[in-house]
């Protein structure tokens, strides 16, 4: 029984880890066709939110989160979105990075937008997705641990 846990450890890591690396990719790859139409931006704030508790350090941790909002017109149609990244929202330990982004994307800037051809609600500011170091993380921990008991 040990071993056939030991051995899904990895198994689930592996594909945690591929996960963290291939679907940011794939996500980018996906907007290539993208059209851009300029938009502006309605709302920018910068947000702070306590996470879970650091048990090393004994600490919670803080995290900088980055709301911009912003509207464009497509054809004679006009739509309202709020995502920045491919992936979505945006949120860090590190506050200069959630700062740098809303003065980026400050109230009332003109930008350009995003959309998909298919369904133009579909957009974004930039055709970017960082790596998801969250499950690469967690896929890292699964593999070590499961060769550890395996």
């Amino acid at each position: 029984m040990e071993e056939i846990i030991g051995s899904l450890f990895p198994i689930v890591g592996a594909s945690a880890l591929v996960y963290g690396l291939i679907v940011p990719r794939w996500k980018v790859a996906r907007t290539s066709s993208w059209a851009s139409v300029t938009g502006v931006i309605t709302k920018s704030k910068v947000g702070k939110s306590a996470g879970g508790s650091n048990a090393m350090f004994g600490s919670a941790n803080t995290y900088y989160s980055t709301t911009v909002k912003y509207k464009y017109q497509v054809g004679k149609r006009n739509y309202h979105n709020d995502r920045i990244h491919v992936g979505g929202s945006y949120s860090s330990s590190i506050p200069s990075k959630a700062d740098e982004l809303a003065a980026r994307y400050y109230e009332g800037a003109e930008v350009d937008v995003y959309f998909n051809p298919d369904n133009p609600s579909d957009s974004c500011l930039e055709k970017i997705e960082e790596t998801s170091l969250f499950y690469m993380g967690i896929g890292v921990l699964l593999i070590s641990f499961g060769f550890m008991i395996g």
